[in-house]
């Protein structure tokens, strides 16, 4: 049983594995650089996951297309916000999973009445039926797993990376990837328990060796919702006839559900942090994705403050004499904004010091991102050499740097500078400070 649940998810999606750039990177190349080619990626690379679940809970398979084609376009509308993630797989998943579920309950309103072949006398009808039972339950399951547990089920199983490729899109070691698959295991096998009775009749067996891998998908479907992508991000609405109406309807739901979802935790997390402020519990240290960003001030006491650098105001980064050099992008994430730079390029702010003191930067970043190694230098001499690799997850930290008293002799202003590697990116960057060292 343990082992067979791996072997039905990944008879359930046969994907080919992609090539090593980054989901975000090619977000960003679509968005930014108007690249339809970096979607048709994108589509290629997650498109059999995505039809996949569609699939196994959509009896049609019209049905199957509409969410397929309504998940991509909630990526267009989405999308911008994951321009510094690895891989969005996970979150695709997601997305297409409850897609789908939506798109059962209106096809359900549609249809009064569904066609039922009951053939009693064929061998294997049980069979049949107890597969047809299990598959929604698999990803019924999988959806609810923590989010750990999840991806690597997703990357692995569904996308058909190895582990050691996994392990690296996820920024931890190969022995940490494969714990989490085995506790993903037998968390699937304690909650298949739970729907023992589909799990009669051979249907274990069917599912090991039924041809039910979701396969490529249709050359015709991947260029309807490349077009729709295409023109959706070009500013053209779901009421403009760029998809049909049931898939203009079933993206504004899903769009308009998780809107509704981010304002439902919006107002629990502003009432905690009411009791909490109530309470007088002190000042919150690390930040979530739904934390206002103004908490990581509290972190420098303003006495320690020499200046400050507001990330994306542009009044605050013209003021800092911002330079850029080669490829250099900005945009938000969880409420905060951030700068980085790619492939050898940087960026530099002017920043006021304390002559002949000891100084300490201060930088921000998310810590989430992976596979990002880069040179801070100030006034051209390197201070130091930073990686950001998943080092506190779903989480925004602090990294100080002592500025040697050398680069601060009779200076009232010093110019940080943010250096990346060939093929490689510096930051992002979400806040900057210079505070007085020790």
């Amino acid at each position: 049983m343990t082992a067979g649940i791996f072997q039905v998810i990944r008879r359930l999606a046969n994907m080919e594995i992609g090539s090593d750039v980054s989901d975000g990177h090619l977000l960003e190349r679509f968005f930014c650089g108007k690249e339809d080619d970096a979607f048709r990626v994108l589509i290629k690379r997650h498109g059999p996951m995505v039809l996949g679940v569609c699939r196994r809970i959509l009896q049609h398979s019209d049905d199957a297309e509409d969410a397929f084609q309504a998940t991509f376009l909630v990526l267009v509308r989405k999308g911008r916000a994951f321009l510094t993630r690895d891989t969005i797989g996970n979150w695709l998943y997601g997305v297409a999973y409850h897609t789908a579920l939506k798109a059962r309950t209106m096809a359900a309103k549609r249809r009064q009445k569904e066609t039922q072949l009951n053939d009693v006398s064929q061998q294997g009808t049980a069979a049949e039926e107890s597969w047809k039972d299990l598959v929604p339950l698999l990803d019924q399951e999988l959806s609810q797993l923590p989010e750990k547990y999840r991806e690597a089920v997703v990357l692995c199983e569904l996308e058909g990376k190895s582990r050691k490729e996994a392990a690296g899109f996820l920024g931890i070691p190969e022995g940490t990837l494969s714990s989490r698959l085995a506790t993903a295991r037998q968390m699937l096998e304690q909650r298949l328990k739970r729907h023992s009775q589909v799990l009669v009749g051979g249907a274990l067996s069917v599912a090991l060796t039924k041809e039910a891998a979701a396969g490529a998908v249709p050359p015709a479907l991947a260029t309807c919702t490349l077009k729709a992508a295409s023109l959706m991000a070009a500013g053209a609405g779901l009421g403009t006839g760029i998809v049909s109406v049931q898939v203009a309807t079933l993206t504004g739901g899903v769009l308009k559900a998780m809107f509704l979802s981010k304002l439902k935790c919006a107002s629990l997390l502003i009432l905690a942090l009411g009791v909490l402020t109530a309470g007088g519990l002190g000042a919150i240290r690390t930040l979530s994705p739904g934390v206002a960003q103004a908490q990581t001030k509290d972190k420098s006491p303003a006495e320690q403050v020499i200046d400050r650098v507001e990330i994306g105001n542009a009044e605050a980064e013209k003021k800092h004499n911002l330079k850029e050099e080669g490829v250099v992008q900005s945009g938000t994430y969880a409420g905060k904004a951030w700068r980085h730079a790619r492939n050898g390029g940087s960026f530099s702010y002017d920043m006021k010091i304390l002559p002949d003191a000891p100084m300490t930067l201060v930088c921000t970043y998310w810590g989430s991102d992976k596979r990002r190694t880069f040179d801070i230098l100030v006034d051209g001499k390197k201070i130091a050499t930073q990686t950001v690799n998943n080092n506190k997850p779903n989480e925004f930290f602090e990294v100080e740097y002592k500025v040697p008293t050398e680069l601060t002799q009779k200076k009232d202003k010093v110019t940080v500078k943010f250096q990346a590697q060939p093929n490689g990116v510096a930051g992002g960057l979400y806040g900057c400070v210079i505070k007085k060292g020790k």
